[in-house]
This record gives structure tokens, sequence and C-alpha cells, in this order.
């Protein structure tokens, strides 16, 4: 938050998460992918001053799927997008690093809510 000069003040930042064990080569393109997404929050979504929260988890279920969320209360998806043929150079990093993963990602745009979910092995 600090590196876009967020307003720690104005957006509550909230990490959930229980205790994932991940591979390196699993956790790096989960830590880019939230790092992409993140940064797409703090500088698309909070305008002029606009408050709200930037909620970021981390879950694993009892089969071993994993789920990583990335929401925001803020000013929402526009309808023309699509996260799997986009033009911003940040959402082809996420989908290319979700491919990586053998990943599926899901959308949900009134809420800006991204959800990728993806197991701890390599294809």
């Amino acid at each position: 938050m600090h590196s876009y000069l967020a307003d720690a003040a104005r957006i509550d930042l909230k990490l959930v998460s229980n205790a994932v064990y991940l591979d390196v080569d699993i956790a790096i393109p989960c830590g880019l992918i939230i790092n992409e997404l993140v940064s797409n929050s703090l500088k698309h979504v909070f305008p002029k001053g606009r408050e709200g929260t930037l909620c970021i988890e981390l879950q694993t279920d009892a089969n071993g799927l994993h789920t990583i969320i990335v929401r925001d209360d803020g000013v929402g998806l526009p309808d023309s997008l699509n996260v799997h043929q986009t033009e911003t150079l940040g959402l082809q990093l996420v989908t290319s690093l979700a491919g990586q993963l053998n990943a599926t990602i899901g959308l949900h745009r009134y809420k800006a809510i991204y959800v990728i979910h993806f197991r701890n092995t390599h294809a």
C-alpha cells in the first residue's frame, strides 16, 4: 500500500488465510498474482479519496484445492472486461500465471472479486 501511496486510513486491508503449504514453484506465481490484483485495486478502484476495503484470502480445502480471492468494494469492474482476452498487461500476466498453475479464474464484476482455484502440482 505504501508503494502506491494508498492512504491506510481510508483503505482497510484484510488478510484471511488458514495454514497453506505450497511448493516454491507454486508460491511464486501465487504471490505475483496477488501482487498484480492488489496493485490494480490500489491504482484503479479507490479514486478521489474513496474509502473501502481490500480483502485477500488464501484457503485450502480438505481435498487440497487452493483458492486465492482478491476482492474490494471499490468502483467495480467494467462490463467490457474479459479477463481471458484483455489489453492490459497486468491482467495478461495474471492469466499467464494462472495458466502456469493450471488454475481456473473466476470474476464477479459487481463486487470486483477475482477467484483463482488450483492444486499444489505442476502439469
